[in-house]
């Protein structure tokens, strides 16, 4: 397919990133000479300098036989108009990046309106995925959320640890409950393991579960968190105020600390029950005075990774039992891993995965392939995909087929990790089936890139 990114800023090279490996023609636009030189040296893709929004260079870079449109500025406004002018010279799809908390209540109207056929907006997602980590009684990152109730979530193996020296096997036969290791992280490599797999001190696992089971699972691993009651939050942007809402409308106590003192008098006025105090959040004498030891939990979501860094590193250094911390650099990501400071939420990295899923939603349509993804996240350094995928008979023609038959021949690197049916989780076995109306949830290296359920099984149909 042929797909125009349009805003080169943070949001735009994630979503190059995550779609370059996808074979698809791309072509980018941005205002800057010097990043629009940048970006296509470095990623091998065609670009133009100049509006999005003007007809002209639309029609240079060929929006005429494009398939999806993808205005990522950092003006919400902008990218309206050039959605709006995009679908009027021709192209099939438009993706809008809005993150204004005034479009949030209005996407039907706007998409209607606009002829947009897929609205992101990363800061209310991030601020849902914050507030979901938060309501989890577990320290350790969970990385997924599928249909409400199944979550993926890493944890760090170490020697103190009773699951170090096992295989798998032996995982499944201790009384964890119905928990799956669906990939390991073994320093730069990633494996989808299988049986025989032995944990080793140092590997990052990624496991599925329930979320009850998860907190389960954890208590026995003694990696259990009493409930959060109380969150300080450094710095209050868009992020911060999706988020505050969400805190205060669950009854959770909210400092806030920012440094932008018209921020601060909006901030007022916008959430009554919070607590807003001006300051820099870096400052740790004024964190100390405003008794970050005792709040349950540390969000610091303020403009620069470097101010985020500082601000997580203090709250760890005082002992605040969980920090949640926004970072874009994944340097700086590794070195708060490195401190056992799990907790990173990215923006742009998930505004690429649901882009990711909407891809290649669309790309199956295109070649009238049956089967719907509803969700993707990208695991273990984003060398990983978990996908979910709805199942029926004209998208799946291996349901009713146990996942032992010889028909039943998973690809290479590929783990069905769970199957959810209506209320159900099922971590699956040798007897397992899916039937139609089933969830799968699917765990692939990135190459191998499943755009359908059908895609995951060796055969190419049933015999």
């Amino acid at each position: 397919m042929k797909i125009l990114v349009i805003g080169l800023a943070r949001t735009g090279q994630g979503i190059i990133k995550a779609i370059l490996d996808e074979n698809h023609d791309i072509t980018v636009i941005d205002k800057s000479h010097e990043t629009v030189e940048d970006i296509t040296e470095r990623y091998n893709v065609c670009g133009y300098c100049g509006s999005g929004a003007s007809k002209t260079v639309l029609m240079r870079a060929g929006i005429t036989d494009t398939d999806i449109v993808i205005a990522s500025t950092e003006t919400d406004e902008i990218n309206l108009m050039c959605c709006m002018i995009a679908k009027e010279l021709g192209a099939k799809h438009a993706v809008a990046i809005l993150r204004n908390p005034d479009f949030a209540e209005e996407e039907e109207f706007i998409r209607k309106k606009f002829g947009i056929s897929y609205i992101i907006n990363p800061e209310l997602d991030t601020a849902k995925e914050i507030a979901k980590l938060i309501s989890l009684p577990v320290s350790i990152k969970v990385e997924a959320f599928f249909s409400g109730k199944t979550t993926i979530a890493e944890v760090p193996v170490s020697d103190k640890l009773p699951i170090a020296g096992m295989t798998l096997r032996e995982f499944r036969q201790k009384n964890y409950g119905d928990i799956l290791v669906c990939a390991v992280r073994r320093g730069k490599e990633v494996n989808i393991p299988r049986g025989d797999f032995v944990l080793r001190d140092g590997d990052v696992i990624d496991i599925i579960s329930s979320q009850d089971q998860l907190k389960n699972f954890c208590q026995t691993l003694g990696i259990i968190r009493k409930p959060i009651k109380s969150v300080m939050m450094i710095g209050c942007g868009t992020i911060g105020l999706y988020l505050a809402k969400k805190l205060c409308e669950s009854k959770i106590k909210v400092k806030i600390i920012e440094f932008d003192q018209k921020r601060c008098a909006e901030l007022l006025e916008e959430l009554p029950t919070a607590e807003i105090t001006y300051g820099d959040g870096v400052e740790s004498e004024l964190l100390l005075e405003e008794g970050i030891k005792k709040y349950d939990a540390c969000v610091s979501l303020a403009g620069s990774d470097e101010t985020n860094l500082v601000a997580a590193m203090f709250a760890w250094s005082c002992g605040v039992k969980t920090i949640i911390t926004k970072v874009v650099s994944p340097s700086y990501a590794e070195i708060l891993h490195g401190v056992s400071i799990d907790c990173t939420v990215s923006p742009s990295l998930t505004a690429a995965e649901k882009l990711l899923k909407y891809v290649r939603t669309v790309e199956n349509y295109s070649r009238k392939a049956p089967g719907d993804i509803k969700s993707i996240y990208m695991l273990a350094n984003s060398s990983a995909e978990a996908l979910e995928f709805s199942a029926d008979e004209d998208s799946f023609p291996f349901c009713n087929i146990k996942f032992s038959s010889p028909e039943f021949k998973l690809k290479p690197n590929t783990l069905i990790a769970a199957i959810i049916r209506k209320e159900e989780i099922i971590i699956p076995d040798g007897n397992s089936v899916i039937l139609p109306g089933d969830r799968a949830v699917v765990i692939t290296v990135k190459e191998n890139k499943y755009n359908c359920l059908r895609d995951i099984i060796e055969m190419s149909k049933k015999k």
